[in-house]
Order: C-alpha cells, then sequence, then structure tokens
C-alpha cells in the first residue's frame, strides 16, 4: 500500500485523534506534544511522507491548523480500509504557535504554519590563489647597483606590484672591490645606466621568484675590466700631484689620485704594470718588462711617478744600488742614479731621488743633466729600431749594474 503524496485530515475531538470516523487514536499513538487538549473539535491537513507498512506508522507534513468542525474528503474516505490499518502517526514538525491556537482556540479558525527560514547550505568553494606575473623591463642608474662577489644587486620600486624589490644578477667575474670602481664602468660601458629585463612571480602578492637580465652586466669581463683599469689610470693622469712628493707606491698612487678603496683592485704594483702595458701607444714596453724583472722588491716596493707617468725601479749590485726611472709612454731617455750599499739605506736613496725628480719636475730634464751629478748617467732609446734598439739598451744596462 502507498499512500506517499495523498493529502489527509486528522480530526481531534473528545480527546482522541480520528484518520476515519471508525477508528479513533489516543494522543499517545498521535505523537502530539503532551498534554495537548483541544478544547472544541479542530483538526490539521496533512501531506503524507511516508507510510512504513511493517510499523504500520503514518509520516505526514502538516499543512494547515483549523479550529471547528469537519467532514472527511471523499478522497481520504476511499482509503478508509488502509487508513484502520495505522495505528502510530508522526509528524515532520509541529508549528507551535498554530499547535497552540488550535488546541486551545473555541473559535473557529485557520491557521498556517509560520514560513520556515530558507537556509541554503553549499559546499565551500575551495580559493584558488591568484598568481601574478611581471616582466616590464627598466633601467637603473649604475651608481645604485652594488658590485659583490659574482653578482651585482639593486633595489627597484615595482609600481604595479606597490613595493621595492631586489634584484640580483650573477657575474662570475665580478668583484666586491669594484664597487669602488664602478664609476669608471660608466665610462667604458659608454652609458651611465644599465637596461634590466626582469621577472617576477607572485602568489596572492607574495614573491615568489625574482630574476634579471643586463646586456650591460653580461658585458662585464676579464677584457672590459682591463679597459676599466685603464681608464681608472687615464683619469687619475689628468690630475695635479699635491704637495712636493713625486714617488708613490702602489697603494699610495691609487688613494692619492684614484679613491682610497682603489688599491683593492690591483693584486699589487706588478699587476698594475701588466695592466699599463696593455695601453696603446706604450712606449717602452720591454724596457719596463725586463726592469721589473730586476726590481728588488725584497727591500723596496715599485715606485710610481705621476708626472710624466713612470716607474722608479731599484736594482742591485755587488756594490751598489741604482735607481732606475723610465717612463711609460713618452719618448724620454732612461734615467739612472747609482748609491754605494755602505754609504745609504734605501730610505734615503728613494728621499734623494725624491729631491731629483722634483728639480726636474720644476726645471726640466736638461737642466738637471746641466747639474753634471756625479753618481747620474742615462741612457738613450732608439725609436727607429725598436727591437735592435731594445738589445741595444739592454746590453748597456747589464753593464752598468755589474
Amino acid at each position: 500500500m502507498t499512500m506517499k503524496g495523498e493529502v489527509l485530515k486528522i480530526i481531534f475531538k473528545d480527546g482522541m485523534a480520528f484518520l476515519t470516523n471508525e477508528v479513533a487514536l489516543d494522543f499517545n499513538q498521535v505523537e502530539v506534544p503532551a498534554g495537548s487538549k483541544f478544547k472544541e473539535p479542530a483538526y490539521w491537513v496533512l501531506r503524507v511522507i511516508n507510510y512504513n507498512i511493517n510499523e504500520k506508522r503514518l509520516f505526514a507534513e502538516v499543512l494547515e491548523y483549523h479550529v471547528g468542525a469537519t467532514q472527511f474528503p471523499s478522497s481520504q474516505i476511499e482509503l478508509k480500509n488502509e487508513l484502520i490499518e495505522v495505528v502510530k502517526v508522526g509528524f515532520r514538525s509541529i508549528d507551535t504557535p498554530a499547535w497552540l491556537k488550535t488546541s486551545n482556540g473555541t473559535k473557529p479558525g485557520r491557521f498556517l504554519p509560520s514560513k520556515p527560514e530558507v537556509v541554503y547550505r553549499s559546499e565551500p568553494v575551495a580559493r584558488v590563489p591568484v598568481k601574478r606575473v611581471y616582466e616590464d623591463p627598466f633601467s637603473i642608474p649604475i651608481k645604485d647597483v652594488s658590485f659583490l662577489a659574482g653578482k651585482v644587486t639593486f633595489e627597484k620600486k615595482i609600481q604595479p606590484l606597490g613595493k621595492v624589490v631586489k634584484f640580483e644578477i650573477a657575474n662570475e667575474d665580478i668583484i666586491e672591490q669594484y664597487d669602488s670602481i664602478k664609476n669608471y664602468f660608466e665610462s667604458v660601458l659608454k652609458t651611465k645606466r644599465i637596461q634590466v629585463a626582469s621577472l617576477i612571480t607572485t602568489t596572492d602578492g607574495e614573491i615568489d621568484s625574482v630574476s634579471a637580465t643586463s646586456e650591460e652586466i653580461s658585458r662585464i669581463n676579464k677584457s672590459l675590466i682591463e679597459e676599466v683599469k685603464i681608464e681608472m689610470l687615464r683619469v687619475a693622469g689628468k690630475k695635479e700631484v699635491p704637495g712636493e712628493t713625486q714617488l708613490f707606491t702602489m697603494e699610495e698612487y691609487l688613494e692619492t689620485f684614484v679613491n682610497a678603496n682603489a688599491q683593492q683592485v690591483f693584486k699589487d704594483e706588478n699587476e698594475l704594470l701588466e695592466t699599463l702595458l696593455k695601453k696603446p701607444g706604450t712606449k717602452h714596453h720591454p724596457h719596463l718588462r725586463w726592469l721589473s724583472s730586476k726590481h728588488r722588491n725584497n727591500l723596496e716596493k715599485l715606485r710610481l711617478v705621476h708626472k710624466p707617468f713612470s716607474y722608479v725601479f731599484l736594482l742591485e749590485s755587488i756594490n751598489n744600488f741604482y735607481i732606475v726611472w723610465e717612463t711609460l709612454d713618452t719618448e724620454e731617455a732612461t734615467f739612472i742614479w747609482k748609491f754605494r750599499k755602505e754609504a745609504m739605506l734605501t730610505e734615503q736613496i728613494l728621499t734623494e731621488t725624491n729631491k731629483a725628480l722634483n728639480h726636474i719636475a720644476k726645471n726640466g730634464r736638461n737642466e738637471y743633466r746641466a747639474l753634471q751629478e756625479s753618481n747620474f748617467g742615462r741612457l738613450v732609446h732608439d725609436y727607429h729600431d725598436p727591437q735592435g734598439g731594445f738589445k741595444s739598451w739592454k746590453e748597456k744596462m747589464e753593464n752598468i749594474i755589474r
């Protein structure tokens, strides 16, 4: 038997509940609220939700609540044979205000159950993280770039992201010491700014990864760095000598004419010399290299003269020290001073040499030669036959320092 969906009446009178005129159920069987007492005949209009034939239980939804007498509709009378089998009636819910009105009401009335609030239930929607990619190119001044070991770093505010982002560009040829001379990279690269191609990825506004490349930074290699060093010394050569000092160690020279940190760029004075020998127009390349090999760096550091840019070497024989002054790229003779070992310390020798160079700086080489100092001599270069001229010059130098 099925009665699902049927609309029925249940009539309350004389303390009982009726689904047919022939069969009455008590309130324990009908599952109305405890203590229900209907002062006047009343009835509820039901819609059958289900009927459990084994339990003989009718389960229904209350559509209307009424006070007053009524009759069963013909459709329900036709179900009499089925309904007389029912021993229990349950309800999905009972509207309390409407139940009280029908239980306590004395005047006929019709009451509808309160409209339940609609409760919307749905599966929570999984939130999808918002990912963004920013890859707008930009430029930045070289002065704002930091040179570190194996890379450069800089910061840039990325407007679409609304954040200052730190960038790194790797280059194994870069060392931290170049940061003190980075303005010279501007001259060699022929630009004051580097162009940057960047790629930034974010999730929900938080940075996941940052990468960048720059054509200018990628151009920095050992060859370009040599150009930078030469440029640094070229610019230094335009400055005037402060005071009476003519002789400088490499460290003193770079601190005086470049900056205090520039000395870290060169490993030693020999590296500085090798860098200068790569300059175009060097007049005394083989001479300087030979003199460098003979210099007694265990006694004194190699000395530099600012104008004309030149080197002062300390050579030694059994009985004598020799100061040899050779220019880098001017057609000047080699000047040589001889000092007896037992007469002077190397420090005193350098002091005397500085005096002679000061005299030359103020009065000229010819004026100094006219003094005819007894310990002074010179070797003239043959510029018409560079190879043969060097061979001849070397032989004369070897004879002098025996």
